[in-house]
């Protein structure tokens, strides 16, 4: 389209260029007529006449440049102007959004706090191999402790060497301690069961050993007794 107007443009300044040849041969006409006095009207008019026509053409130069220059002008405000307007309005709406979501972050790093949580140490050899337990610290005889606190392998801040908690690591381990927890639940149930039948087997052989030691002790020494009487008798 640009190539276009300017081809157009190029036809219409050669046009007008061609024109002032009517022009010139106009001046040389009338400087013969100022030198020799000989006045040629036929000559001359039709020379007035050619040149009236051909400024035309170059009003019509002069026409098509102005469109051309209005045509170029509006292109470049709509295609360059307007873009560079809108994308300008668009980094700063961006820039705007930014700067408030800093503020947000700031604020909520001022507020926002890791979930107080302890972990026991099954639960971070389970996960993912162990990979958290690089940051606990074990004891002077070389063992872990049976618990670990979140803010012991997690933290919020960005200075700091402990990795930042993501949701799914946090949930993960919250289900495998949870697991745990529940599997001890289920075994503390089962042993307190067993040691409620111990005792429930011990409460009924005491009794047992209570009843035969009284028939050893007391109604048997009787029965032999009242047997010995009879055989007295």
């Amino acid at each position: 389209m640009v190539n276009a107007d300017i081809t157009f443009l190029q036809n219409s300044a050669d046009k007008a260029r061609k024109s002032l040849a009517s022009v010139e041969e106009l001046v040389a006409a009338t400087k013969k007529v100022v030198e020799n006095g000989l006045v040629d009207s036929t000559n001359i008019k039709q020379l007035q006449k050619e040149v009236l026509l051909d400024s035309f053409a170059v009003k019509k130069f002069h026409r098509d440049y102005k469109e051309w220059e209005n045509s170029t002008r509006n292109k470049f405000v709509d295609g360059q102007i307007k873009a560079y307007n809108k994308k300008y309005a668009q980094i700063s709406r961006l820039h705007g959004q930014s700067s408030s979501l800093e503020d947000t972050l700031r604020e909520l790093q001022t507020t926002i706090k890791l979930p107080k949580f302890e972990f026991s140490i099954q639960t971070l050899e389970q996960y993912e191999g162990g990979r958290l337990l690089e940051h606990v610290e074990k004891d002077a005889n070389g063992e872990y402790p049976r618990r670990v606190s979140s803010e012991q392998v997690f933290s919020l801040d960005p200075n700091s060497p402990l990795p930042h908690p993501s949701y799914r690591e946090f949930n993960e381990l919250v289900n495998i301690e949870y697991r745990l927890r529940i599997q001890l639940q289920i075994k503390y149930e089962v042993l307190l069961r067993i040691k409620a039948s111990l005792a429930a087997k011990n409460s009924q052989w005491a009794t047992r050993d209570s009843t035969l030691n009284k028939f050893i002790t007391q109604d048997l020494p009787k029965v032999i007794l009242e047997v010995k009487k009879n055989q007295d008798e």
